[in-house]
């Protein structure tokens, strides 16, 4: 016979539910003892609709009130009724599960959910002990062994592991908040630490200040370091060093680093700046002979040109004069260019920005992208470790929203147009997210332009495949 999971004594009974709320309960407490048992995030079991069944709840609040009353239990031979102190004890819960001791063919059968709602006068117990133990051992009781991914012990008690499915860990959204100095990048850096071990695991960390470098360098390092390329790198690149060409960038996001948006001639300088790279684009390539491409690209497809070409055209168009009626007058974009020349120009020239200006000349190759793409979201047949650092922590802070936002968009355009069969699903970790992600009303051009990427990557691209398999 199966040993039934919760099993409660009377010494566990809290109380009774008083209120109910949709999936919320108010208990009110009977026995005020068990409250110092008890915690906001701690479980609690209400029984259901069947003997068979409890529902699962988090305490979210715990209220104590107390009141004047006749205490009628301490009545005396007299007749007399003192009047005294009452504790009035109320906790809040969130039902986030059912537990049935019988489901079908199955026993001890937990499911996420409400599959009924609370009902009033229904005993409510504290889950704690060998029952809490034996529900964390429920939820985690289907994940196959070469998928499961320890995060920790729960604190309610140390001796439960909380396990998690690694496979679907992975595929959702999830995030980890504290204070500075609490422990995050910590908490971080052991959960990659276990996901190493998984199969077929591929992550990729955007670490902003280089502190997950450890991770790729010290003894029993499991992952592969990757760098933004800093000023340092522009004449002999260290290993691993990344760069990312200007022509990777789309038409909006050069746009938002270079043109002034208060400009009176910021339509003039979008306008040309888009016609000039649609041209430049195109002869690259036919010069290339990419015929088949040539029918369907944009502005927009990461393709290269020469920036100094651009210039050069960008400053004739600023300079240029046409024939009058009586002598040459200036043409239509005659000194409207110039503020976005100079912004251009001063970016290219300082080596801080040189990661997208100063790149090697094998980045001109059409081949280059799908090499670096393939370096990055591969292990290699020598490096098997499939979790990647991405060190951003040289990138200028005027740039970093751009630069992070195109990073993480390259990964998701080739996910996106990939075949689906051969994808390689991946995870993408955004280490100090509030830095380049910054709430949409205080954001100014550059940063909505990383917002709307993220944005896209979090609505869209956890639905392309599962992590592990």
């Amino acid at each position: 016979m199966t040993e039934v999971a919760l099993l409660f004594e009377e010494t566990d009974k809290l109380g009774r539910v008083s209120m109910v709320d949709t999936g919320r309960v108010f208990v009110d407490v009977e026995d005020h003892s068990l409250l110092t048992r008890l915690a906001v995030g701690n479980l609690v079991a209400l029984r259901g609709q069947t003997q068979q069944e409890y529902l699962v709840a988090i305490v979210e609040r715990i209220t104590r009130n107390t009141q004047e009353e006749l205490l009628e239990e301490e009545e005396d031979k007299e007749g007399n009724i003192p009047l005294g102190q009452a504790l009035e004890d109320t906790v809040r819960a969130v039902v986030v599960g059912t537990y049935r001791t019988v489901d079908g063919d199955d026993n001890n059968v937990f499911k996420r959910g409400a599959d009924s709602f609370p009902q009033i006068d229904r005993d409510c117990y504290v889950i704690a002990g060998k029952n809490l133990q034996n529900l964390m051992n429920l939820l985690s009781r289907d994940v196959k062994e070469s998928e499961r991914l320890q995060l920790g012990r729960f604190v309610a008690d140390r001796s439960a592991l909380a396990i998690a499915s690694g496979d679907r860990f992975f595929q959702r959204h999830a995030s980890v908040l504290g204070s500075t100095g609490s422990g995050k990048s910590w908490a971080v850096a052991l959960i990659l630490e276990r996901a190493s071990r998984l199969p077929h695991v591929n992550i990729i960390v955007l670490d902003m200040h280089g502190e997950y470098s450890p991770l790729c360098t010290e003894s029993g390092a499991f992952a592969q370091r990757f760098k933004i390329a800093g000023p340092g790198d522009l004449d002999q690149p260290e290993a691993g060093a990344i760069f990312l060409p200007y022509w990777l960038l789309n038409r909006e996001e050069m746009i938002s680093m270079f043109v002034d948006r208060t400009d009176q001639n910021a339509p003039n300088q979008s306008s040309r700046f888009t016609f000039h790279v649609q041209q430049l684009k195109e002869s690259y390539l036919q010069s290339q002979k990419k015929t088949d491409v040539l029918s369907t690209f944009t502005v927009d497809s990461p393709i290269p040109y020469e920036l100094p070409e651009l210039i050069s055209r960008l400053k004739d168009d600023n300079t240029q004069m046409v024939p009058g009626k009586t002598t040459e007058k200036q043409g239509e974009w005659h000194g409207k260019l110039t503020r976005f020349i100079s912004r251009l120009e001063a970016k290219m020239a300082d080596r801080r920005y040189g990661f997208l200006f100063q790149p090697p000349g094998e980045s001109m190759d059409y081949d280059w992208l799908s090499n670096f793409i393939r370096a990055l979201m591969l292990s290699t047949q020598t490096d098997s470790r499939g979790i990647k650092v991405v060190d951003f922590s040289e990138v200028p802070p005027d740039v970093l929203p751009i630069v992070a936002g195109v990073f993480a968009r390259l990964l998701y355009d080739v996910q996106f147009w990939m075949e689906p069969t051969q994808r390689t699903p991946l995870a993408i970790v955004c280490d100090e997210a509030h830095i380049y992600l910054p709430v949409r009303e205080d954001a100014d051009a550059v940063e909505k332009r990383a917002l709307a990427v993220f944005e896209t990557i979090a609505k869209e691209g956890a639905s392309m495949e599962s992590l592990c398999s």
